[in-house]
């Protein structure tokens, strides 16, 4: 789970549509269910690693990253995702009104995921439960691998033949 290490076979990630830029990727024509995620993050370098992890490990999730968050806010508006990943901190825009106008704007509670730095403790005082999905350091080892479970769950579902999954 090192999002942030290079992926071993960048040529992968070109079939797949990822830029070399790691931050935006077009969806598969190969791959008829697809699940859409959308990753709010101001560090480039986090957002690029953690776009090749994800196209390298989920080939059936699409991810589009947004590292001005008031560029994601039209895309909230007008766009479905299956998930939704919120940095906690931000400079133009903080998370916590992020995810409020993600809620506003009529994502479910349970595809948003908020993302930081903090302890977790921390972050659960400041975003009570029912907020989100879930919310988690990004940069702890199990934390890490509660967002690759959920991933997971994402891939698996977009895998069957479900219209209300993708």
């Amino acid at each position: 789970l090192r999002w942030w290490t290079a992926p071993a076979n960048p040529a992968a990630l070109m079939q797949r549509g990822l830029s070399r830029s790691g931050l935006r990727r077009s969806v598969p024509v190969e791959v008829a269910c697809m699940c859409d995620i959308l990753l709010i993050d101001d560090d480039v370098s986090f957002s690029r690693h953690f776009a090749e992890y994800v196209a390298e490990r989920y080939p059936r999730i699409s991810l589009n990253s947004c590292a001005n968050p008031l560029e994601a806010l039209p895309l909230l508006k007008t766009s479905r995702y299956d998930l939704v990943l919120v940095d906690f901190e931000m400079p133009v825009l903080d998370g916590r009104k992020l995810v409020h106008f993600a809620l506003q704007a009529g994502v479910a509670p349970k595809q948003i995921v908020l993302l930081s730095g903090h302890e977790a403790d921390l972050l659960h005082e400041i975003c009570p439960a029912g907020v989100c999905l879930a919310v988690l350091n990004k940069f702890e080892e199990r934390q890490r691998e509660v967002l690759d479970m959920i991933l997971a769950s994402l891939s698996n579902k977009s895998g069957k033949d479900t219209p209300d999954v993708c």
